[in-house]
């Protein structure tokens, strides 16, 4: 229990110190661990702190719960509702592709929650706008890492090297926009410490055998946030805002999957699936090559040897094998 003080006190300390050094106007808040912690150090230092939550629309999205609960327990008094209207998503696709290079379909659902709400609070004059981006990769939190077969060792070198591997969507999105925005999760002080801790205070498996994701970021900050947002089961952005499901929908049978497949040698997964890559290809930012370095997926190449990601499939690979996400 020692030792869980040490390193809760540790975490607060420096998430303290960044937050001060860099505090921001509002937070992309979908009322999970990472968004809510960032708002409750913020409106330490920012008693006008604003929030913005995306939702979708005609659709049940379950950020919205959670975003009230914290805001009403931080005293946020400007919270900004992001609704996604179905007749702007195929312009916004586009743009959120094009920003990204990228046409994974978890990925772009996810960005088209961050697009929607940095270009909401650039339309309102807000600046200097944090996310939550990073923490779902520094502290293992993906269905891969949980789901992971090699050992506590290989996974914290495989997060390490991802890391490297990544883009930061938020900040190609921001440079798109023309919007300065803020991710503490992606601050070298963060990253370094985080990357440096076992295990088994990023993922913790409880009594019942349930993985508990976040764990160290749970436990620092249990007793400052509502106990059900504390608790709240992970949740990728992508079903939060319930944008995954809507997209899915959307662009179910708009393209022949087949026929991608055959023409492209890829093994497309869907039709949503081609349809971003239809936009990413015919823009000219597809280019396969034919050597050890090319993704095992697209063919597209990776950023190194030993990559474990490929930013243009955003598809995860190691030892030479595709790893579901």
């Amino acid at each position: 229990m020692q030792n869980l003080k040490n390193y809760k006190e540790k975490l607060y300390k420096i998430f303290d110190e960044i937050i001060k050094e860099n505090t921001p106007k509002a937070v992309m808040l979908s009322g999970g661990m990472d968004s809510s912690s960032i708002a409750f150090l913020s409106k330490k230092y920012n008693k006008g702190l604003e929030s913005i939550t995306v939702v979708s629309e005609n659709t049940e999205s379950p950020d919205l719960e959670y975003a009230k609960l914290v805001s009403k327990k931080l005293l946020i008094k400007k919270q900004n509702i992001a609704v996604l209207k179905e007749s702007e998503i195929s312009d916004l696709i586009e743009k959120v592709v094009l920003s990204l290079e990228c046409f994974n379909f978890y990925w772009i659902s996810a960005a088209l929650v961050l697009f929607k709400g940095l270009m909401v609070a650039k339309n309102a004059g807000i600046n200097n706008i944090a996310t939550g981006e990073g923490s779902d990769d520094l502290f293992g939190s993906f269905p891969l890492m949980l789901n992971w077969q090699y050992g506590d060792s290989k996974l914290k070198e495989f997060i390490m090297i991802r890391m490297r591997d990544i883009d930061v969507m938020t900040k190609k999105i921001s440079k798109y926009l023309d919007i300065e925005i803020n991710t503490p999760f992606h601050d070298k002080k963060m990253i370094d410490f985080i990357l440096n801790l076992p295990m088994n205070l990023r993922i913790k498996v409880d009594k019942n055998k349930t993985k508990v994701t976040k764990y160290l970021l749970r436990e620092t900050f249990k007793d400052l946030l509502p106990e059900l947002v504390v608790n709240r089961p992970q949740m990728m952005a992508f079903s939060g805002a319930s944008t995954l499901d809507l997209l899915f929908n959307k662009y179910k049978d708009l393209i022949d999957v087949d026929k991608f497949r055959k023409t492209y040698n890829i093994n497309f997964t869907n039709s949503f699936e081609c349809y971003l890559f239809d936009i990413l290809n015919k823009a000219g930012k597809y280019r396969p090559i034919n050597d050890k370095n090319a993704c095992l997926y697209c063919h597209s190449k990776l950023r190194a040897e030993n990559s474990v990601h490929c930013t243009i499939c955003g598809t995860s690979q190691y030892n030479k094998k595709i790893l579901s996400f």
